[in-house]
Order: structure tokens, then C-alpha cells, then sequence
């Protein structure tokens, strides 16, 4: 018998395969007998750190072909449901220390951006100018512009936020090489999940993070919806800085966790939003004791225990959105037939159609906004509608009313307060409405569930345009061409568009997702109301979209005094002591305060060291939370996670520790004093009514009419403004300036401002409220740094015009790593537009339009406004010449200032290299298009 040729070679082969066969059961043996180890030893874990998690183990059914397939390295390896491939190859662990490797190096981090303050706002409250040294610190050390920035997580870092646990191999991984105060694990396969219980040791990882003092957070099963919930929930308990500057990590590819980690990212300004801060909280709990103190109305009724009986009529809640327009006839037929809930300034809209509201609803708790009500009806108007509000709503505002009617607002110093106050004399609470934040249609809208009413209408609760340039009714006082004597500001809207009712798009903002959110969180809570959202708006879930020309006409009159003495039944005088306890409050309040700033005054001379500080500083006030001493927490809250996020933020900016240390410590003066001067405010302000003013918004405290010159400069070239200010000190000693925002200290400029006994120089950023209130004279010279449509007459002013191209250029340069170019840059044009009355100037601006039609439309209106008043100069002659043109300016101005400099000011020829920089940003395209669109403004400066 011969042997084939190649027998020898097969009979190897044979003998390697029944070799690997035999090792690969080995494998499985070993494997088998380590997996169930593993198994029971988490289960254990499980049942003592996460009982929920360990009975949802025991309650697991797994499907019948659920099985575990050993890798050559020995590890376990899982196909997942609905899926072909496993989830690794042969050796698990090389492939995903491979894959954490790299993305420790070249890190995806959730960021916020910190400097979009309006540094040249003119609100004096504590927290608003805290806010505004944290940014200009910001910004004067460059963050956003460090070449150094943060390449490679190693160490500790703040939060991970985990998609997609697999069997657990890259935690492991993950939590061996880098310190993680918080992780967050999502895994919306819990069979996934429940394999790795055979895979990795669970009881070691808990340990290893428990040792470390972190948290480890698991969401299992979770969806897009049930993930926002449960980290906003997360949020709201132990504070935002556990997920803001967030190491984000993919391990692997599916859908569900792609859309679960864009959910993340869309969603990631609620986890910031809605923490109030130290002035609105001190403002709400030192109104919360005026109004007890007065014996006011309080919601005083169980909410399960509110009985209606009889009829349950419609209710119409009227916000002030531009859908209303459309559906104010319907509202004008129906008014006897329903009752009707005025959100807000809405009221003043019903007035003008003839519609009588039977209840007004406020949230609003500074002194302007009473000031705003003053402005926008006669208060005979007033006395003819009842209120509703919440206790934090400015005193004064009740008396206004025919009846006013309080409940306590959540998440509110003065509501724990008082609720405590409640429960200590009549040994049971005040019920809370629910989801009554951010906004008053969000109050309006939990009142009426809150009492019992089903039918409910919705109009004019838009919470965003499918017009951008209208944000409210016709009929609004933001709408009002005859307006009172205050400016009222509309909330600018954000670039992006969301899917609204009927599937137009809407545009919207971060407070009006918030508020339409809560809206639906609202809802759910009343399965067996019917909610009808009628008009062009965002959808909300749980109500059902409707044209307003669809409405059936209602059938009958409501009975309405029977109606609002049904509501007015629910509450009730409540005589609790306001005032017995304040100065305990104000002993404990110092104590309190003192031991955080000694907290904050501890040397620290590592990152590690500085984030455990700020974990010890939260961790002690979030200490307050879950007792009856809560207020003093909801008081401190906000103001501490606005800055601490930030200062975290710095700790993890840069690759060079001491770096990150020296800009830690930098913001951490600016938190230490601001900590000082609450402990100083608190004492004054925790029991006295809100100053906030109208009168807040300019420098008021200028003399009228007073002599001295001031200079009117329109601006796109900021620099020019700058050299220009340093120029005319030069010419004449008494040309005093206020320093700009990018130069000098504005809020400690703006405090010189209001001590001013006589003009000296001031820079505002709107004109009206100086030339209207001031008494300026037409022949007087007024500072202000970005255009303006509207002018007195008789102006001397200079515009610097800039090369379009050139500034084209360096706003694509801004925006150039943005997610959307298009719409960031048409944004930023939405922004810079908002200031402007015109309403053709604004309409200009179209998200119809691309972004470089946007801005050849904005360049063109902007200065051809300019031509007839103002004397052109281009800027860049004046970076070549500071010095000529500056005294061709004063000259310009007024002969008598004009002096001979002796100093040459400093040339800036070095803008021009920059200039020629920034033209590699732009395509020859797009600079071809802006000659061709601003062809007449170019040639007529010589461009």
C-alpha cells in the first residue's frame, strides 16, 4: 500500500487540529470553572452595592441559545441579540487595551464653553458680576487658545461617560490606567450585561472605585429617554460637575449606542440648566418670608385629594408665542366658555383683542419685572383678573390683583423654608407643584392639572418660531410700536432647528427645550388629562398637535364664578411664624459659608489635589440636601456648581500640571471672594425685597446734561476703538475712559461709571436708554462700540469699516471645527443683529440663506445705515497710521480737544500679517462671491 504524497503534511495537520481541539477544551474547562466563580462573587457584590441591579440579575431570563464562546487567550466572548459577529476577536483583552490606548490619547471630552457672558451687561447682582470676572479671566489667560491643550487623559480625571459595556473588558482596562471620580456605564443590552458577570471581576471593580471614593453609575437598559432622565436625575442629586468635562468612550459599534451617545451630547445643556444661583435664590427665600409674613393665599391641598364635582370646563392657557396670532378669534368666540390662564405678558396681548382672562400667572421675581407689569396695562387692568403665582414672585405684585393665590415652587430655598416652617406648627407639609420651571407656561400649565382640570388648550405655547424673526404674538409688548418707557428683550434663539407640530421646523433655544420638556414630564403625570397643543410650536409629547382652524366651537357657557371660587377654595391663609427663626438662619447661614471657604483656602500643589477639594466643598454642601435644613443648600447650589464646573474645567485644560494649577488657583481667588462678599450680602438680603431694577440695566447715576465731550464710535474693528481711547487720554488729560471688554476690568469699570459726579466717559452697549434717559445734547459725543439703526440727529461719529473678505475670514476661522459652519456662523450674525430695532435689519438674516449670503446681507445693511451721519475711515489705513487718523478724528470731534502728541502711538502694522493669515480660511470662491455682493460698498472705500 502506498501512502499519498502529501500523507505526512495532513497527518500533521490532523494532529495540530486534534492538539487545538483539546487545548481549546481545556480552555472552556478552565473558563467554565472561573466563569461561575466569578458569577456567584458578583452576585454577592451586586446584592450588598447595587440591590436593584442584583434583583433585576435574579429576575433575568436569558434567551435559550444564550451562550458564552471561549477566545485562544482564554476569555469569554458574547454574540449579541440580533447580531452576526461577536463582540471581539481571539484575544479580548490585546484588542481593547489597543482601543483605550487610543482614546486616552487622542480623547473625545464633553466641554462647556465658559466666555459667552455679555461682559458689558449692566446687572449689579452679586452672581452676575462673579460671573463676569470668571469669564474675563477666562479669556485674558487665553484658555480656549493654549497650544498645550489637554492631548492625553492619565492620572484622574473628572467623569467617563462609558457607551457600551461589552463583558466589561475595557473598564477594566479604563480603570487601571486612569482615576475616575465618576463613571458612568451604559449598556442598553442588559443581556450584555449579564454575560459579563462571567467575565470580569465586578467585586474587584466596585472595590477599586469604592477605595477611591468614586461613584460608579450603571444604566442598564436604558433608552434615549430613560438616559436623559436618569442622568438629569443623577445631576440634580449630587450636582452637574459629575457629568460636565466628561471623558466620552464608545466601545463598540452598534445603533442604539450611537444614537444613545448623540442623545447625550444634544441633551448635554440640560444637565447644566436650572440650578438658579445665590441672588435668585436669596431673592426667592427672602420673598418667600415677606409673603408669609402677610398672610398670603398658599395652595393648601393634597393633589390627590382635589375633587371636582360636576363639571370639569376647558381650560385655554395662553402664552405669548407668534402661534397665538393665529388662534386669537377662536379664543375671542370661546372666552365665556372656558377659563382662561394669561401666562406672562400674554395678558397684555388678550387686553388689546378684548379678552378677558380669569387668572393671570407670574413666576418672575426681580423688582423690574413688577416694574414691567406697571409699564404694560393701566393696573385698573389688574383688578379685573385674579393670580395665580408662586412664593418667590415679588411682593408687591399681589396687592395688584382682584385675588392672588401662591404655591410653593420647587427647588426653592423659601419653599423649604416654609414648608418646614408648615410642618413644625401643623405637623404636615404644603404640597409642591410639579414642573412649574423654567417658564410661566410651565407654572400655568401645573396649576390647572394640579387642580383637577382635564380639557386643556394650548395657545401661543410655541417655545420657539417657524419664522425666525418672530418670537412672540403680533400683539405683544416685544411687538409694541408705542411702547412704556422700558426696552423689553426678547430670548435669542439658537442656530439649530428642531421637528415642531406637522413637521416644520422650529427654532428654538436650550430654556424653551427645557421648558417644553417639563412640559411633557407634566403631562405624563396625568395620564387622564387631554392636552391640546394648538398651533405652530414644538411638539410635546402627550398633547396632541392641532390647526387652530380645526377647533370644534365649544358648546356651552362656564359658569365662571363658580369656577374660580372653586380654585380660590384650594387655598388658604397658612399663619406660620416667618420671621422667628432669620437670626438663627443668619448664625448657621456664617457658619456654614465659613467652613466652605476654609474648605476653598486649603494650599493644593497637584490637579489630584485640587479636584478632591471641590469634591469635599460639593460633598459638604450637598451634605444639606436630604435634611430639614435644605435651604441652606437649594441657597447655595446653583452659584457653587457655576463655578465649580468651570474650575474643574481648568484643572483637566492643559498637558502641564503646574499650568493647570496656576489657572486653578487664579479662579480660585475669584470663588474665595465671591464666597466672602455672600457672607457679607446674606445677613442684608435674606429677608429684604429684590432691587433689581429697569433702572439697573444703564448707568443712570451720570448726571443729566452735564458738558463734558464723550465720543461716538461705531465699530467692527475693535482695536481701532481701543488705540482710539488710549489716543484722545493722550490729547487731553480730561478724556477719562471706561476700559472695554477685552481690555482693562469691566465690572470694576463699571462700578467707576456709577460714581461718576460728572461725565466723564462711558461705553454702553445699546444707545436708548443714555440719550433717553440721560439728557444728552445733540452736540455731545457719545462712546459706543457696535452699530446702532437708530440715531438722535445731528451725531459725530466715525465707522471703521474693515475689509469684508478679511472679516469673512476671521469668523470662518472661529467657527472653522464646528459641527455645523453653516449654522454657527449665521447664529453668530442672529446675535450681533439683536441689539438692532429695525425689524428689516433683523429679517435680513435667514437660515434659508447660506452663511456667506448671511453675511454679505449683514455687511451691506450694517454700513450703508452709516453713510449720511457718520464719517468713514478704513481700518486698514488706521493700523498703518494710528496716529494720523486719530488726530484727523479729534480734530473731526472738536477743534478745542485737538493737543500736539508728544508719543507716537504703538503701530499695528503686525494686524496686517494676521490679516494675510487668515485669508487661507477661505476658498477663492467665497472671496470672489463678497467682492461681487458688496461691490458698491468696496468701491467706494477703495477696496
Amino acid at each position: 500500500m502506498t501512502l499519498p504524497e502529501n500523507f505526512n503534511e495532513e497527518f500533521k495537520q490532523l494532529e495540530q487540529k486534534l492538539a487545538e481541539a483539546q487545548a481549546h477544551e481545556l480552555r472552556e474547562q478552565k473558563f467554565a470553572i472561573e466563569a461561575n466563580e466569578r458569577f456567584s462573587k458578583n452576585l454577592a457584590a451586586f446584592e450588598q452595592y447595587y440591590p436593584d441591579v442584583f434583583k433585576a440579575i435574579q429576575e433575568f431570563k436569558p434567551r435559550e441559545d444564550f451562550c458564552l464562546h471561549v477566545t485562544k487567550s482564554g476569555h469569554g466572548n458574547f454574540v449579541p441579540k440580533g447580531k452576526e459577529a461577536p463582540l471581539y476577536g481571539e484575544d479580548p483583552y490585546q484588542q481593547v487595551n489597543t482601543q483605550v490606548n487610543t482614546a486616552l490619547t487622542n480623547p473625545t471630552i464633553a466641554k462647556t464653553e465658559y466666555t459667552k457672558v455679555d461682559l458689558l451687561n449692566f446687572d449689579e447682582r452679586l452672581h452676575i458680576q462673579y460671573m463676569q470676572k470668571l469669564v474675563e479671566y477666562i479669556r485674558k489667560i487665553g484658555l480656549y487658545e493654549q497650544s498645550d491643550s489637554l492631548s492625553e487623559i492619565k492620572g484622574s480625571f473628572p467623569s467617563a461617560m462609558i457607551f457600551g459595556l461589552g463583558l466589561g473588558y475595557a473598564v477594566e482596562s479604563l480603570i487601571e490606567r486612569v482615576e475616575f471620580s465618576y463613571i458612568f456605564i451604559i449598556e442598553p443590552d442588559f443581556e450584555v450585561f449579564f454575560a459579563s458577570l462571567f467575565c470580569i471581576d465586578w467585586s474587584k471593580l466596585i472595590q477599586r472605585v469604592d477605595d477611591a471614593k468614586g461613584c460608579l453609575f450603571l444604566l442598564l437598559g436604558a433608552s434615549e429617554q430613560e438616559l436623559a432622565e436618569d442622568l438629569s436625575a443623577i445631576a440634580e442629586d449630587i450636582g452637574a460637575f459629575c457629568i460636565v468635562n466628561s471623558f466620552c468612550f464608545q466601545h463598540y459599534q452598534d445603533n442604539k449606542l450611537s444614537k444613545l451617545a448623540q442623545k447625550f451630547f444634544s441633551d448635554y445643556f440640560r444637565f447644566q440648566f436650572g440650578f438658579g444661583f445665590y441672588n435668585d435664590a436669596i431673592t426667592g427665600f427672602a420673598h418667600s418670608l415677606i409673603h408669609a409674613q402677610n398672610n398670603e393665599n398658599f395652595f393648601n391641598q393634597d393633589l390627590d385629594k382635589i375633587k371636582r364635582n360636576g363639571t370639569n370646563p376647558p381650560v385655554f392657557i395662553v402664552g405669548n408665542g407668534p402661534s397665538l396670532d393665529e388662534s386669537i378669534e377662536y379664543i375671542k368666540r370661546n372666552q365665556d366658555k372656558a377659563i382662561i390662564f394669561a401666562c406672562g405678558t400674554a395678558l397684555g396681548s388678550l387686553v388689546k383683542a378684548g379678552v378677558n382672562a380669569d387668572f393671570h400667572v407670574l413666576v418672575e421675581r426681580p423688582l423690574r419685572n413688577y416694574e414691567a407689569l406697571l409699564d404694560m396695562l393701566p393696573v385698573g387692568e389688574y383688578k379685573k383678573v385674579n393670580l395665580l403665582s408662586v412664593n418667590t414672585v415679588y411682593p408687591d405684585t399681589v396687592d395688584l390683583y382682584k385675588w392672588s393665590g401662591l404655591a410653593l415652587k420647587g427647588n426653592e430655598a423659601g419653599s423649604d423654608y416654609i414648608n418646614l416652617q408648615h410642618y413644625i406648627k401643623n405637623k404636615k407639609g404644603l404640597p409642591f407643584i410639579p414642573h412649574s420651571n423654567p417658564l410661566v407656561a410651565n407654572t400655568a400649565l401645573s396649576f390647572a392639572l394640579s387642580f383637577g382640570f382635564k380639557d386643556i388648550y394650548l395657545f401661543g405655547v410655541d417655545n420657539g418660531s417657524v419664522n425666525e424673526g418672530l418670537i412672540h404674538s403680533q400683539l405683544s409688548v416685544y411687538n409694541d410700536l408705542h411702547k412704556g418707557k422700558f426696552d423689553y428683550e426678547e430670548l435669542d434663539l439658537d442656530s439649530d432647528s428642531v421637528i415642531g407640530n406637522f413637521n416644520k421646523l422650529i427654532k428654538t433655544n436650550s430654556t424653551f427645550k427645557v421648558s417644553n420638556h417639563q412640559l411633557e414630564l407634566l403631562i405624563s403625570l396625568f395620564p387622564k388629562c387631554d392636552v391640546k397643543n394648538v398651533g405652530d410650536g414644538l411638539s410635546i409629547n402627550g398633547a396632541t398637535p392641532v390647526h387652530s382652524d380645526e377647533l370644534i366651537e365649544l358648546g356651552y357657557s362656564v359658569n365662571k364664578i363658580e369656577e374660580v371660587d372653586f380654585v380660590k377654595g384650594l387655598f388658604s391663609q397658612i399663619n406660620i411664624p416667618s420671621n422667628s427663626h432669620v437670626e438663627r438662619i443668619k448664625t448657621v447661614f456664617d457658619e456654614i459659608i465659613s467652613h466652605l471657604i476654609s474648605i476653598a483656602s486649603e494650599s493644593v500643589l497637584t490637579v489630584k489635589e485640587a479636584a478632591d477639594n471641590l469634591m469635599r466643598q460639593s460633598r459638604y454642601i450637598y451634605s444639606y440636601k436630604d435634611t430639614v435644613n435644605r435651604f441652606y443648600f437649594n441657597i447655595l447650589k446653583g452659584s457653587l456648581l457655576y463655578f465649580h464646573t468651570p474650575m474643574q474645567s481648568v484643572l483637566y485644560s492643559l498637558n502641564e500640571e503646574e499650568n493647570n494649577i496656576e489657572f486653578y488657583n487664579g479662579l480660585n481667588k475669584i470663588w474665595l471672594s465671591y464666597l466672602s462678599d455672600i457672607r457679607s450680602d446674606f445677613p442684608v438680603s435674606c429677608n429684604k425685597k429684590c432691587d433689581w431694577s429697569f433702572a439697573s440695566k444703564s448707568p443712570t447715576l451720570l448726571k443729566q446734561g452735564n458738558p463734558l465731550k464723550v465720543l461716538q464710535v461705531y465699530s467692527s474693528a475693535y482695536t481701532a476703538v481701543d488705540v482710539l481711547y488710549q489716543y484722545l487720554s493722550k490729547l487731553d488729560s480730561s478724556f477719562k475712559f471706561v476700559g472695554r471688554n477685552l481690555v482693562d476690568e469691566p465690572v470694576a469699570s463699571r462700578k467707576l461709571v456709577k460714581s461718576f459726579s460728572s461725565s466723564e466717559c462711558i461705553e454702553a452697549y445699546t444707545a436708548d436708554p443714555l440719550i433717553s434717559e440721560l439728557g444728552f445734547q445733540k452736540n455731545d459725543i457719545i462712546i459706543f462700540n457696535n452699530l446702532l439703526s437708530d440715531f438722535i440727529g445731528n451725531e459725530k461719529g466715525v465707522v471703521f469699516i474693515r475689509n469684508p473678505v478679511l472679516m469673512y475670514a476671521e469668523m470662518k476661522k472661529y467657527y472653522i471645527n464646528s459641527k455645523d459652519l453653516e449654522l454657527e456662523i449665521t447664529s453668530k450674525l442672529m446675535s450681533m443683529v439683536k441689539a438692532f430695532k429695525d425689524k428689516k435689519f433683523r429679517s435680513i438674516i435667514s437660515s434659508g440663506q447660506s452663511a456667506l449670503a448671511n453675511f454679505c446681507s449683514y455687511y451691506n445693511y450694517k454700513f450703508n445705515l452709516t453713510l449720511k451721519s457718520m464719517v468713514v475711515i478704513k481700518f486698514e489705513d488706521f493700523i498703518l497710521s494710528p496716529s494720523i487718523i486719530n488726530t484727523e478724528i479729534a480734530n473731526l470731534l472738536d477743534e478745542d480737544i485737538v493737543k500736539t502728541a508728544e508719543e507716537e502711538i504703538v503701530s499695528l502694522n503686525s494686524y496686517i500679517e494676521n490679516d494675510k493669515l487668515l485669508l487661507k480660511y477661505i476658498t477663492n470662491e467665497e472671496r470672489a462671491e463678497i467682492k461681487a455682493n458688496c461691490h458698491e460698498l468696496l468701491n467706494l472705500y477703495g477696496y
